[in-house]
């Protein structure tokens, strides 16, 4: 067998290999690709709530630590008194997703900011 015979067979069988394992591969990348998109995409709904929960909560307690009256204050401590409400359930409230005993912790800032973290990681489907 001549040297240019053996080269040609040679060239033939290791480019067939990379084409067979190239579509496997690429076949693999795209799936974990759309997977990753998918967890994405998961992760980005809830790290949009905890983003809610947490500017909720700071903003709950900085208001609670001003002594003046004003209409923020008054957004807080608001009761419904004339709505109606939907079948099986009161009319939800500012004040409903809070812990008991919350207005006494918003004068301790560390203690408000531990129960914060605590608030934000609680994990409630809505």
């Amino acid at each position: 067998m001549s040297n240019l015979a053996y080269y040609e067979q040679k060239q033939t069988e290791t480019y067939s290999l990379p084409v067979q394992y190239g579509t496997k591969h690429v076949k693999h990348t795209i799936t974990r690709s759309v997977d990753n998109f998918k967890n994405k995409e998961k992760d980005k709904g809830q790290r949009c709530t905890k983003n809610i929960r947490k500017l909720k909560w700071n903003w709950t307690g900085r208001i609670m630590r001003t002594n003046k009256e004003k209409w923020t204050r008054n957004v807080l401590e608001w009761y419904p008194r004339n709505g109606k409400r939907k079948r099986g359930g009161q009319i939800k409230r500012w004040e409903d997703d809070l812990p008991k005993g919350w207005r006494r912790s918003t004068r301790d800032r560390e203690k408000w900011k531990k129960l914060g973290e605590a608030y934000v990681d609680r994990h409630r489907p809505d």
